[in-house]
């Protein structure tokens, strides 16, 4: 087995509180692994923190492992250096993500610079599925569509090659056509550029058909993890068995 890309031991955020209670898990690289759990269970909270955004008077503690390089305790600086080069995030709002006065080809050649590399962002517009079209180029991102600037953000993720993708709840308020092909391009993106994906979802029909692996988390821990087939197909916590039949009668009301 390849050495796991991303390894987290013990976990912890508090505020007031736990926020995250010891969480503990591994992402494999070239491997899609799925998070999911009920909305305020802690997802965002987690990816903030892998990326070392989240704020004082927030805590962290544990060790984050990327590559072999411990992260908890880094400088701003060094994290600088990491962000968008090593792990990069996919927001889940495109529209507060991106820089409303950038146009599209200046959003991608800004992600590429700002780590002193070289590249095209027609080249990186082009892995996200985006034809890099002159209205596309000059494009602001009030004149495109949802799905055109989730495109960039994906381009903008994808502009450095970085090692772990994050996506953030990426497929809320798609319509299912658009969730089969977001998934699509993410197994091929993975396939193609070897990076990591961990991707966010309240959805667990979409991560069964999505991802290799699974994180259940509930209330700030993570309480089943595992090959997806495993974790979906026999869990053995009751709440990730609740969890897939609310999943199942949701779909079913929405035929």
């Amino acid at each position: 087995m390849p050495e796991a890309l991303v390894q987290v031991r013990d976990l912890r955020v508090t505020l007031s509180s736990a926020i995250l209670d010891g969480l503990s898990f591994e992402i494999a690289p070239g491997s899609i692994t799925g998070l999911c759990g009920e909305s305020g269970c802690g997802k965002t909270t987690l990816a903030l923190a892998l990326l070392r955004l989240l704020p004082e008077p927030y805590r962290v503690e544990g060790s984050i492992l990327l590559g072999g390089r411990e992260l908890i305790g880094s400088s701003e600086r060094e994290m600088r250096s990491i962000r968008g080069a090593r792990i990069a995030m996919i927001f889940q709002d495109p529209i507060l993500a991106l820089n409303p006065v950038l146009r599209v080809r200046d959003q991608v050649r800004e992600a590429i610079r700002a780590h002193g590399l070289t590249g095209r962002p027609e080249e990186a517009l082009e892995l996200a599925g985006l034809e890099p079209s002159r209205r596309i180029m000059r494009a602001y991102p009030h004149e495109l569509s949802g799905g055109e600037r989730q495109r960039v953000l994906i381009a903008q993720a994808l502009a450095c090659r970085p090692a772990l993708v994050i996506a953030d709840e990426p497929f809320t308020a798609l319509d299912l056509p658009r969730v089969v092909e977001l998934s699509a391009l993410f197994r091929d993106l993975m396939r193609r550029t070897g990076t990591s994906f961990l991707v966010i979802s309240h959805s667990p029909g979409v991560l069964a058909h999505l991802a290799d692996s699974v994180l259940v988390m509930r209330s700030g821990r993570i309480v089943e993890q595992g090959p997806v087939d495993r974790v979906f197909g026999a869990p053995a916590d009751g709440y990730t068995a609740r969890l897939l039949a609310a999943a199942r009668a949701t779909e079913r009301a929405h035929g």
